[in-house]
């Protein structure tokens, strides 16, 4: 794959591990886990309002 068809699919999409942040993941010794636990918790947002929307669903219509 090409650098631009990679840089094409990517567009509009959020970095993994923002610039804004680099600080927090550059001046470290981070190991294959420290990254993936830094990638996880991005998605901890998402995933706690998909349970939240879901049981305020549940409760609503009692399924």
């Amino acid at each position: 794959m090409s650098l631009m068809m990679y840089s094409d699919m990517l567009k509009g999409k959020h970095a993994k591990l923002p610039p804004s942040q680099a600080t927090r993941w550059t001046t470290k010794n981070l190991t294959h886990d420290d990254i993936f636990r830094m990638i996880c918790s991005g998605y901890a947002q998402k995933v706690r309002t998909l349970i939240h929307e879901y049981a305020e669903n549940a409760i609503r219509y009692l399924v």
